[in-house]
């Protein structure tokens, strides 16, 4: 058969050749296209703690769980500062004896081991993004980690949003989105630094602030009427302007 199929695709314009090619084609495009409808993700935790803001996410094909995207980014980021930013995915050690054959024939296609692109880019001019190392494809085994780092650096003083994408590769070279997101990088300026601590005074304090201030301003005035020497105001009405004998 084999034999036959080489003789039948010898030549590069025959119709078995044509034929053949198609049918590897449509065959890819279907694993693709169900790979996308059984791939799914839920969100696990998205929390921000001591300046820096994280997630994680677990990926699912069909019921099998595939394993788990985390990322960790700068909450803020000062004018001309660097800090580093972190993205890993976690695989599962799946049990192919409780896979259906469905989800078998879609684990198959994505190869031995899972291949995963991750990518993380800045949607603003004076945010960069410098990644540690050019390969953002990474082959992941199972109980196997995955670590992709970053440099990020703001030479400017607005707010910047990124963008971070992970896309799984198949065996034929197919990517398949598996996560988008769009964390924002806040720039916190010196501006912005002064008017964290010049917050709005709660009325209730400002009250009593108010109270307290206008009970020095009494014993202000009560002292500079005492002052000895002063003529006063109501001995002067009394007596009319009148000279003393």
């Amino acid at each position: 058969m084999k034999e036959t199929i080489a003789t039948l695709t010898s030549k590069e314009d025959s119709l078995a050749r044509q034929y053949i090619l198609l049918k590897q084609e449509r065959d890819n495009l279907e694993n693709v296209s169900l790979t996308v409808s059984n791939l799914n993700t839920r969100l696990a935790e998205v929390k921000t703690e001591d300046g820096i803001q994280s997630g994680r996410i677990h990926a699912y094909l069909g019921n099998v769980l595939l394993g788990s995207f985390e990322w960790r980014l700068p909450e803020s980021l000062n004018a001309d500062r660097e800090q580093g930013g972190e993205a890993s995915f976690s695989m599962e050690s799946i049990d192919y004896v409780r896979v259906t054959p469905a989800e078998r024939q879609l684990l198959q296609s994505l190869g031995d081991r899972v291949k995963l692109r991750v990518n993380l880019s800045s949607r603003t001019d004076t945010l960069e993004v410098t990644p540690a190392k050019e390969g953002l494809l990474q082959e992941i085994g199972e109980r196997d980690r995955a670590v992709w780092n970053w440099s990020l650096r703001n030479r400017g003083s607005q707010d910047g949003r990124l963008l971070l994408e992970a896309r799984l590769v198949n065996k034929n070279g197919d990517e398949i989105p598996l996560i988008q997101t769009e964390p924002l990088i806040a720039s916190s300026n010196l501006v912005r630094q002064v008017r964290s601590y010049l917050m709005p005074i709660p009325l209730i304090l400002g009250a009593v602030l108010g109270s307290l201030l206008m009970g020095i301003v009494g014993l202000f005035r009560r002292a500079h009427r005492a002052v000895p020497g002063k003529p006063d105001a109501t001995r002067e009405a009394q007596y009319g302007g009148r000279k003393q004998l």
